[in-house]
């Protein structure tokens, strides 16, 4: 009889020895994609880093209601209120220019003024981002455009405005600043307007986990970076992010 006991004892042990993965939350308002290749990718870079999470996406609640994940992914304005959500770590953005929105437009139409841009098609990432849809926006009626729904086309990520206005769709596009320097002198287009830097991106751990957890899942964001063109770990995350730093 003891035989069994020690059987039930033994699984029980290894039961409890087990840890379910953190849940880490992403919003996706400001771009990313949640490719099963990209997903696999990032999940076990992280477990080989010693911080062993799932995602979920939870783009569409915000930070107060979030109570329940253990890591959590915001590209809203720097300055948490939560109390169980503290950030740790800051995004980094491609050769760590300022984090703008500009409007582009192709060099050969040789405009260099908001004004003649009254009625023009532009390509946005959507309605709901705070950098790439709203600040884009108030960039043009700012500068007295008077902006028609109808002439707006949204399209989920950055390179898709850039596309739409690359094959001539749009007439303008609305590209964060670190994509648009990337991008202009390739593809001949032209920074006619540009707004002010904003602090967005933050790593949040929720203070419910231990501090050696906390740790653990803190270095292992800080050592993300694209490895080569084939990895896609980075995909989940707004284009123009390259990483993490310290805040």
């Amino acid at each position: 009889m003891k035989k069994p006991f020690l059987l039930i004892t033994s699984l029980l042990i290894n039961s409890l020895a087990y840890a379910a993965p953190f849940s880490f939350a992403l919003d996706l308002s400001e771009g990313g994609r949640l490719s099963s290749k990209a997903v696999s990718q990032f999940e076990k870079h992280m477990v080989e880093q010693g911080c062993e999470l799932a995602i979920v996406d939870e783009s569409n609640r915000d930070l107060e209601s979030l109570t329940n994940v253990d890591l959590y992914f915001s590209v809203a304005v720097a300055g948490s209120t939560s109390t169980q959500l503290l950030p740790v770590l800051k995004a980094k953005t491609i050769n760590d220019e300022p984090l703008t929105i500009t409007i582009l437009i192709k060099s050969s139409t040789s405009i260099d003024t908001l004004a003649s841009l009254q009625g023009e098609r532009l390509g946005i990432i959507s309605h709901t981002s705070f950098l790439g849809g709203e600040q884009a926006k108030r960039l043009l009626t700012n500068s007295d455009i008077n902006l028609d729904n109808s002439k707006i086309y949204q399209t989920g990520n950055y390179l898709g405005a850039m596309s739409l206005l690359l094959h001539g769709d749009v007439f303008i596009a609305a590209i964060p600043g670190p994509l648009a320097r990337q991008w202009k002198e390739h593809n001949k287009l032209s920074i006619i307007a540009e707004s002010e830097p904003f602090q967005l991106g933050e790593l949040l751990i929720n203070t419910s986990l231990t501090k050696s957890q906390r740790e653990s899942c803190t270095q292992a964001f800080l050592s993300l970076s694209k490895a080569n063109r084939k990895d896609r770990k980075m995909n989940i995350f707004p284009a123009w992010l390259v990483g993490f730093g310290l805040n």
